[in-house]
């Protein structure tokens, strides 16, 4: 059975849904016929859609606010859920537009109460709810949970990179990969900044634009980047589509409403920049300034330990050649060498084996038989005359220049021997 039409009017006066939509501010009622096209709503309804009451309130007008890419989803959401055999009920969030171009989202719910023989909805009856807030601290949430992923990322790349040319790429390849549109690390150098690494669509043209812009003079527009490494401060640009430099304008022909730069620094000197584009307006926010300050730290930690590392090497290197240069001079006949570590013979050469009376190096370390009273005073860089050892019961007189070294953090001594004339 088909039920009879309400009287119009009779939504307001009803008690429940006036009281519903008193209630909560935010929450409004409606109830639609299409033989009339003319909806019958609370108070509040209009005010939802940024608007003053309409009268009267069509499908028309409806449209009319609704934000222009969202009406022919919502058109065809409401024609299939009144059309025959249809379902009764349906439920989409949407955009509205107010007349100061401000956008809202609004929330509805319907529900076919009454259908014609043929079974076209006749009468719609439903709630709208404004979910503006909810949209915001959803958006919100999301880029925040992608600049964690970021930061997430970054920090793996930290972990598995081996120096600053691996750690730079990985960090952009990984940046895009987690939701920003673009990302490259400049270098500070002596001419300017140099592109080291980059990630994302539309990046090289964009570079490629930026670098004639700068080329031609100071007109070009704020260079964030540079901004970054001159200030050693996070850099931070929203771009309108209004009163744009060249350099905003360039990056909004890629897509591209916020950027950010980040300072990249090397034992407290900004020795980098990194620069992120996102989509979305107002992306790189006051509210996430903490997690950028966290990810250019994070980079910076890196970069001072690649430091260490590489001075480190530098250090091992030099050790590496003294040593070397030592071994070949050692190897050298003319001049008897002999290293003393802990108090044994750890190296000599073929002169110092043969003048301390022993037929190799081998035999000399393997016997070790010095006796250690005569480098007593090996504690200094000094000429020692009064040393003596024994070969084959003769005396022999030796004179002798020990030094004490750091070998890699063991204490030796380098002796330089000879043989003395025992009257002087």
């Amino acid at each position: 059975m088909i039920p009879h039409p309400p009287e119009p009017g009779q939504l307001r006066a009803t008690p429940e849904l006036l009281s519903l939509a008193t209630q909560f501010s935010g929450v409004a009622v409606w109830e639609y016929d299409y033989r009339t096209n003319t909806m019958d709503r609370s108070a509040n309804h209009d005010t939802l859609y940024g608007l003053d009451w309409q009268e009267p309130w069509r499908i028309e007008t409806f449209l009319a606010a609704t934000h222009p890419e969202d009406r022919a989803g919502i058109a065809a959401t409401i024609e299939a859920a009144v059309a025959p055999g249809g379902p009764d009920e349906y439920e989409f969030d949407f955009r509205v537009v107010d007349p100061t171009d401000q956008v809202r989202c609004l929330w509805v719910r319907g529900r076919v109460v009454e259908r014609d023989a043929s079974g076209q909805g006749q009468r719609v009856r439903g709630t709208l709810i404004d979910v503006t807030e909810r949209h915001r601290l959803e958006s919100h949430l999301a880029h925040v949970n992608r600049l964690y992923a970021t930061l997430s990322e970054c920090n793996q790349a930290v972990i598995r990179s081996t120096n600053e040319e691996e750690l730079f790429g990985r960090i952009c390849t990984a940046a895009v990969r987690v939701g920003s549109q673009a990302a490259w690390v400049a270098s500070v150098e002596p001419g300017g900044l140099r592109v080291v690494a980059r990630a994302g669509k539309g990046l090289r043209a964009f570079l490629t634009e930026r670098a004639d812009l700068l080329a031609h003079g100071t007109s070009a527009g704020v260079d964030l980047p540079a901004e970054a490494a001159v200030t050693g401060r996070v850099a931070v640009r929203q771009i309108g589509v209004t009163g744009l430099d060249p350099l905003a304008a360039a990056c909004l022909r890629q897509g591209w409403r916020s950027a950010v730069s980040l300072p990249l620094a090397r034992g407290g000197e900004v020795v980098a920049a990194l620069t992120l584009y996102a989509a979305e307006s107002d992306f790189f926010g006051e509210s996430v300034g903490a997690l950028l300050a966290e990810m250019a730290s994070d980079v910076s930690f890196a970069l001072d330990r690649f430091a260490a590392l590489r001075a480190h090497e530098l250090v091992e290197q030099q050790r590496q050649l003294a040593v070397s240069r030592w071994r070949a001079l050692v190897d050298q006949q003319a001049v008897a060498m002999v290293v003393f570590a802990d108090g044994r013979v750890v190296e000599a050469n073929d002169r110092a084996a043969s003048l301390l009376g022993y037929a190799s190096v081998a035999d000399l370390v393997a016997a070790d038989p010095v006796d250690g009273s005569w480098l007593a005073e090996t504690g200094d860089a000094r000429e020692v005359r009064r040393g003596t050892i024994s070969d084959d019961g003769v005396p022999r007189a030796l004179r002798y220049v020990a030094t004490p070294v750091d070998a890699g953090g063991r204490r030796e001594v380098v002796a330089v021997l000879a043989e003395a004339d025992p009257a002087l």
